[in-house]
């Protein structure tokens, strides 16, 4: 009788993990992209990530239940969800002009400086961050504003409607047109 070896055992064995499994392994994926759209000043909404993760809803709420669960994400509005990150708490941040061109920046207890062509360097790697908080910013007047119009055109379509009727009554149109006009 021939003895099986390591090779052949592990051939038999099914090469897919068990379904449970491959849910569960969701859920660090679920996550980041979670932090990731928050990150980038976006909203990760129900429809965002099943668009983005190619999942479909009730795998998507299964998991962020569990995470919601966990302690992980919070529920922002319905279907809307964010991260929670746990960060160190903040600590004041100072940023000194010195007149041989230097730029001290202390976080803390600690202080660094820096010569000119660093500080230039160290704007340019930071303009990004800028830049992402002012389009973020942007984006958040853009909604705002968009918001405020749709609500005064849901008004101005009310009146229209009331004033319709109102020329209508005025005319003394019978009610048959009103359902044709």
């Amino acid at each position: 009788m021939q003895q099986a070896s390591a090779f052949t055992l592990a051939a038999q064995q099914p090469t897919q993990q068990p379904r449970r499994e491959q849910r569960r392994d969701l859920n660090p994926l679920i996550y980041q992209t979670v932090l990731d759209l928050n990150n980038a000043g976006r909203q990760a909404s129900r429809q965002v990530l099943m668009e983005s993760l190619d999942l479909k809803y009730q795998v998507i709420d299964d998991h962020v239940k569990r995470l919601v669960d966990d302690g992980k994400l919070r529920r922002v509005a319905n279907g809307v969800f964010e991260a929670i990150v746990d960060y160190p708490e903040a600590e004041a941040v100072s940023c000194t002009d010195m007149p041989d061109g230097c730029v001290k920046i202390e976080k803390g207890d600690g202080v660094m400086t820096f010569t000119p062509p660093e500080v230039r360097r160290l704007a340019t790697l930071l303009a990004g961050y800028q830049l992402q908080a002012a389009g973020s910013q942007q984006m958040r007047d853009l909604t705002d504003a968009l918001a405020t119009i749709a609500r005064a055109h849901g008004e101005q379509q009310a009146t229209l409607a009331t004033l319709a009727d109102d020329v209508r009554r005025l005319k003394g149109e019978p009610v048959q047109m009103q359902l044709v006009g």
